[in-house]
């Protein structure tokens, strides 16, 4: 028997651009091929629009006058959130909730025996000090609660798993370790050249977002020697609008892109720097592989997952820009790698497909439905 899963999340895909989002989009299509029994709930705590994609949605909001501080609102939101969803459980029964991040877990704290939950954040404990605050001590003690207490923890990378041992809890549920998927099929094989013959050189990402340390490829690429720089086109991808100073600079700020105009980016797109500080899996970096793109990008981070020793560059400028110049310097070679699709095949392997991915979390779902069984009613 399949258990019905009730898979819980903050961030919509058709209302958020978020990498949850991408990850949330995919997974749910894949349930829906293979007419998987789940259902989605979202808790929307953002006043976003509706989504379309969710079967139940739930404003999330107090309903009681305690809201003096920052733990008693929290405590607040998530009872008057929990009330709002007690009619969905008697309705739908599921015998698994899926919580996809901390956010939405305390409304169910009764119910985490047979809550699957798997974290994505990047920010993990506070290792970083943008975590070093009130809110962020507040995750901080919801991650707590969820890896020690939930039925089944995933998590998708090593880093992840070590970054939670350092940072929140040593003493937390085994998790299941298994990487992200995406279906090959959505990145192009075949690139596009640039029509000056340049070399395009991308960012994908949210350049505000300290841990991914956008600045590092903004200085390694601005203090390139001219000779190599008039040879770069620099682009950068995101939700944000990047500020005139930049396009000065002769970067290209791009829009946030999704589907065909994606799969076009990376199609142009001859290498990837991706510099994070922390990364639980780096989703990116596997798309730059697996679209021909050389990449460029942190190591001991989530990236190592799917990336070959030869990628991984220190995120600090001298060490990504001899990278880069190393590649302009024979341009010749990254043409005939990228023909012979060198990149994409150090990727091709069933693991990291999305079919592979869905398969693990449906394994872990009825090891988990198992589990509850056993336990005395």
């Amino acid at each position: 028997m399949q258990p019905r899963v009730l898979i819980v999340t903050t961030e919509a895909p058709d209302v958020l651009f978020s990498g949850l989002g991408f990850f949330n989009e995919h997974f749910w299509a894949e349930l829906k091929r293979r007419n998987y029994p789940f259902k989605v709930l979202y808790l929307n705590n953002q006043k976003t629009p509706p989504s379309q994609l969710a079967d139940y949605e739930i404003a999330v909001e107090p309903a009681l006058p305690f809201d003096s501080s920052l733990e008693s609102l929290s405590l607040n939101v998530a009872w008057s959130t929990s009330q709002k969803i007690q009619p969905i459980l008697n309705e739908f029964k599921p015998d698994i909730i899926s919580v996809h991040e901390n956010s939405p877990l305390l409304p169910f704290f009764f119910e985490l025996n047979r809550v699957q939950f798997t974290l994505h954040s990047s920010y993990i404990g506070m290792q970083h000090y943008l975590t070093r605050t009130q809110k962020g001590m507040q995750h901080y003690w919801e991650q707590r609660i969820a890896v020690r207490q939930s039925g089944a923890v995933v998590l998708h990378s090593d880093w992840a798993h070590r970054s939670i041992i350092q940072h929140v809890s040593a003493d937390i549920v085994p998790p299941h370790i298994f990487p992200i998927g995406v279906n090959f099929a959505d990145y192009p094989a075949d690139k596009i050249a640039h029509p000056e013959g340049k070399v395009v050189i991308s960012f994908f990402g949210r350049f505000t977002d300290i841990v991914k340390n956008f600045q590092i490829f903004r200085d390694a690429i601005n203090t390139l020697p001219p000779a190599y720089r008039q040879r770069v086109e620099a682009r950068v991808y995101g939700p944000e609008k990047i500020p005139d100073y930049m396009e000065k600079e002769g970067f290209k700020g791009l829009t946030f892109v999704q589907g065909e105009e994606k799969r076009r980016a990376l199609a142009e797109t001859d290498i990837v720097v991706f510099p994070s500080m922390q990364e639980s899996y780096g989703i990116v970096g596997l798309e730059a592989l697996l679209s021909n793109c050389a990449l460029i990008a942190t190591p001991g981070l989530g990236m190592d997952s799917y990336m070959q020793p030869e990628y991984a560059c220190e995120p600090t400028v001298t060490a990504i820009q001899g990278r880069i110049i190393a590649y302009l310097s024979d341009v010749e070679q990254l043409r005939k790698d990228q023909k012979a699709q060198l990149f994409r095949n150090s990727v091709n392997r069933p693991e990291f497909t999305l079919g592979k991915m869905t398969e693990s979390y449906i394994e872990v779902w009825q090891e988990l439905l198992k589990k509850l069984q056993k336990e005395p009613q």
